[in-house]
């Protein structure tokens, strides 16, 4: 049966559809558009019933109509919209200024090409638009739409407009706000005002008196915010027993968890996914109707969660669920409601397990099965253990840790699947599962059709396949879950090319309290636009990422010339979302991964003030995972320190500008002219250079780091023994120019890239070595 409130979700979603086909008709005026979308529902969603409710309420006497025109009004800020000529869309990133000197600005525009890309890329270029651009675009979209079956639920609808109107403006003066998160957020807002009106106007009057009384007066709307505390210790206490498998299953049971929490608030209060503003990184933010019913469930959820929590993990993990009411004012201006929200976001924080003192402080004696024991993985000893077989080995884990190491272990199969999807079931299934209170969640890598029909929600990760939604419970999830295929243990990731290492690269995002409050201008900071921004950020950090860190679909960065366009790269993704970046694999396919994942950041974003910085650490694969996790997270604040970001700092806390890094690169290229490749890593020339040629090399840089000075007389026979046999004469003429100067920065690129190539040279490499 099909709900009013079904119909009021979904027709908000659907009030803008006549501006695109307008726009596929050269019609660039638009005036008409809610006509244009009448037409076009009954067209191509006739067989949809909700779909023929929405057509026949777009028309000026519906009081549905006003709703959503209301809802349309405020996601734009009471502004019209105008697009009287064919514009590409704008990086939403433009209007953020330089967060160190606000004084500062972008001068020049980034664009984006109407046609999403795989990774997205800013152009300065600005591309000409016509009709038949429009034209080409609608027609894929209907053509996905006939590869479905009505009713066309609306994730599907949300899932194909991210698909094809990510790139579409909206029109002046939001030319960086997409068509597709513009239809969202009307879909939320006329939800939101539909839930309010009923509950606190009993006589269900949508007028528009009523609707404009409403917004005058009252704050018919609530900003949830979620934030689960202790992620960074639950993920990396684990000892280095079966640590590729439980540091993925940990990371990603965070990811699901919070997906899990942010069903839950969406289900219990008669929301769309439409109503997400982001979900990422530990953290959600949700656009509710301030009601009594809201209020209640949320109180309730806040506290079933916490006690699931607690008695799950006895308070490693916390959640943190805020709200705060908010009226059409904040979708002009969204720094007040955000900044209120964080503050109580903040405030619970510094509470902690406060009303739960009693339950932490209170002794608690090891289980039975503990007393000469504990978990192999995270080292509790307060439940019982069961036995976890490991190839020949038998570890005695607690019973989170078996189900997240198997977690980890489908992973890493689904990670190779074509069409990976997650089932979640209200009935204990056979085989390996996750239960999150009483749900579980089951893992292919691909469809199961025995568990399409048992399951209650079906996620498509990084699925855009049409044909995949013809159910209203399919839903679509970007994952960054990019591993090499037959990549299963971290020894298997050890060795590739030169010496046999591991690396682990942690990596965020510059300044993002300033980018999403100060860098933007006050009356720039829109609701719509701190939404299309979140978006973006998680579409890169989760989406696109899975393509960057492969390396065969981009301009990969490729040191030796491994053939990584090809093979890829030998790495997995532990976790990206939000901002952040955790990736463990080969050191060399790591520090390659990082220029690049650097280097796509500021093409997707076109603005050179959002920089990223990160560290690696790299170490042997009998290194402790928790003790890589940490050096790279020291190793990240180095990168950040003293406010000279925009860094990378690795090998024996070395910080290099990723400016300065492209010269490290250039280095290095000139050094392996000198070199040829042998088995798996480069060895000398002899008929150019000295067999130690970058041993001298690499202590001549050494002392000038400590000394500054250069000591001319061990530079000098270190080139006078090169034969420099074959070699081109600027070439020649380079190296020597590398070695005979006095520049400070000069001397730590060398230091830099000799070290890198002596790593490149070097076959296998004892734990010791």
């Amino acid at each position: 049966m099909i709900t009013e409130l079904e119909v009021v979700a979904k027709g908000g979603l659907l009030y803008n559809i006549g501006r695109v086909a307008l726009r596929a008709e050269g019609n660039f005026n638009e005036e008409n558009f809610v006509e244009k979308g009448r037409e076009w529902i009954e067209k191509h969603l006739k067989n949809d019933d909700s779909a023929l409710k929405i057509a026949k309420s777009l028309q000026e006497k519906d009081e549905l109509f006003f709703l959503w025109k209301e809802a349309h009004s405020l996601a734009c800020k009471n502004e019209d919209i105008k697009y009287f000529t064919p514009n590409p869309i704008i990086s939403p990133f433009y209007k953020i200024r330089n967060p160190n000197n606000l004084n500062e600005t972008l001068n020049k525009i980034p664009y984006y090409q109407l046609q999403s890309e795989k990774p997205q890329i800013a152009i300065y270029n600005k591309p000409i638009i016509n009709h038949e651009n429009y034209r080409r675009l609608i027609e894929k979209f209907k053509k996905d739409l006939q590869s479905t079956k009505p009713p066309y639920g609306i994730n599907l609808l949300t899932m194909l407009m991210e698909k094809h109107l990510s790139n579409i403006p909206l029109g002046s003066p939001f030319d960086d706000v997409s068509m597709f998160r513009h239809c969202v957020l009307v879909s939320a807002i006329s939800g939101c005002l539909y839930l309010y009106l009923k509950e606190k106007r009993r006589d269900k009057d949508f007028s528009v008196a009523s609707i404009v009384d409403c917004l005058s007066s009252e704050k018919p709307f609530l900003l949830v915010g979620g934030d689960l505390s202790g992620i960074q210790k639950f993920i990396y206490t684990i000892t280095s027993k079966g640590a590729l498998r439980a540091l993925k299953g940990r990371s990603f049971y965070i990811e699901l968890l919070i997906e899990h929490i942010v069903n839950e608030i969406i289900d219990n209060l008669n929301l769309t996914r439409c109503n997400i503003v982001f979900s990422a990184g530990g953290n959600f933010c949700i656009v509710s109707p301030n009601t009594d019913n809201a209020v209640s469930e949320l109180d309730k959820l806040k506290s079933r969660i916490e006690t699931f929590l607690f008695n799950e993990f006895k308070g490693e993990l916390q959640l943190h669920l805020e709200y705060i009411a908010f009226g059409e004012e904040s979708f002009k201006n969204s720094a007040s409601v955000s900044d209120g929200l964080g503050e109580k976001l903040e405030k619970s924080k510094k509470t902690g397990w406060q009303k739960r003192l009693k339950d932490i402080l209170k002794p608690e004696s090891p289980h039975e099965n503990c007393l000469t024991t504990q978990c192999d993985v995270c080292f509790r000893e307060d439940v019982s253990l069961v036995s976890l077989q490991r190839g020949d080995e038998a570890l005695q884990v607690c019973e989170p840790c078996y189900f997240q190491y198997k977690l980890g272990e489908e992973l890493l199969e689904i990670s190779e699947g074509i069409s990976p999807v997650i089932y979640r079931l209200s009935e204990q299934p056979q085989g390996d599962y996750v239960k999150i209170e009483k749900f579980y969640y089951c893992f292919r890598r691909s469809r199961d059709e025995k568990l399409e029909n048992l399951a209650d929600k079906i996620y498509r990760i990084n699925n855009f396949n049409a044909e995949n939604y013809n159910k209203p419970n399919n839903i679509f999830l970007p994952l960054g879950i990019y591993k090499k295929r037959g990549l299963k243990e971290l020894t298997d990731a050890v060795s590739d090319f030169g010496i046999n290492r591991l690396a682990v690269l942690r990596m965020d995002v510059d300044n993002l309290g300033k980018i999403f409050g100060s860098a933007i201008a006050e009356q720039e900071r829109t609701f719509a636009r701190i939404s299309e921004i979140s978006n973006r950020l998680n579409q890169f950090f989760k989406y696109h990422l899975n393509y960057i860190a492969e390396g065969k679909e981009i301009d990969s960065l490729d040191i030796a010339e491994r053939g990584v366009k090809n093979k890829g790269r030998n790495l997995m993704i532990i976790y990206s979302g939000g901002d952040d970046v955790f990736i463990l694999g080969h050191w060399l396919d790591v520090i390659e991964t990082a220029f690049d994942i650097r280097r796509y950041f500021e093409l997707f974003t076109g603005n050179r003030f959002l920089t990223i910085s990160g560290g690696i650490a790299i170490n042997q694969d009998s290194y402790p995972v928790y003790q890589y996790a940490r050096d790279a997270e020291e190793l990240e604040r180095l990168a950040k320190r003293d406010n000279k970001k925009d860094s990378l700092a690795l090998l024996d806390d070395r910080k290099v500008g990723w400016n300065s890094f492209d010269e490290v690169i250039e280095r290095i290229r000139l050094f392996k002219k000198f070199l040829k490749t042998e088995s798996n890593g480069f060895v000398i020339d002899e008929q150019k250079l000295p067999k130690t040629f970058f041993y001298g090399l690499f202590s001549l840089a050494k002392v000038f780091r400590k000394e500054g000075i250069l000591v001319l007389p061990k530079a000098a026979y270190l080139i006078s023994r090169a034969k420099f046999n074959n070699c081109a004469d600027e070439d020649v003429l380079s190296i020597k120019e590398v070695i005979m100067n006095s520049n400070e920065k000069e001397w730590e690129i060398t230091e830099l890239a000799t070290l890198v190539t002596l790593m490149l040279m070097r076959k296998g490499g004892r734990d010791h070595e």
